[in-house]
């Protein structure tokens, strides 16, 4: 009998230690995925602090104006004359010094062109008119290519 009492416990002990290992194999994952998870977090609002600092920076000022458009914020003098462009988008140089008397040159953004093999590196670029492919057809959030061979008249240019 004492054999049987003895056996039973060592078999009790032996569930508990892999029930108790088993739990910090799943423990040391759920933590693995919550860091990486917090990395990417962190990774996205860095890249949004970035452009809410352009922003900022670009529209403050008591005498200078700003002027909006797609991906940049420009400014002004009082006597309109060009100041800088603040870059929305990531770049090597974010703020362009565009004043002539403080040795600023001309804004050209053809200087910020991906490179032609952009889309063979989705870990570098993202493609935000990628198609999703919905009952056989290819559905485009932002603009349908095809559309660019629409003649005025409604019909596809040849």
């Amino acid at each position: 009998m004492t054999l049987l009492i003895v056996l039973l416990s060592l078999g009790l002990v032996l569930l508990l230690v892999v029930s108790y290992l088993a739990g910090v194999t799943s423990n040391l994952g759920d933590s693995d995925a919550y860091a990486s998870s917090l990395n990417v977090q962190q990774v996205a609002n860095s890249a949004m602090q970035m452009v809410l600092s352009q922003i900022q920076t670009g529209t403050t000022g008591t005498t200078v104006a700003w002027a909006s458009q797609p991906g940049a914020i420009r400014t002004y003098d009082n006597a309109g004359n060009a100041l800088a462009v603040y870059k929305l988008y990531s770049s090597s140089q974010m703020i362009v010094n565009t004043n002539p008397t403080a040795g600023g040159a001309a804004f050209n953004p053809a200087n910020d062109w991906a490179p032609t093999t952009w889309a063979t590196t989705p870990g570098l670029y993202t493609d935000l008119n990628e198609p999703v492919t919905s009952n056989g057809q290819s559905v485009y959030p932002i603009f349908d290519p095809a559309a660019a061979a629409i003649q005025s008249g409604g019909h596809r240019a040849r």
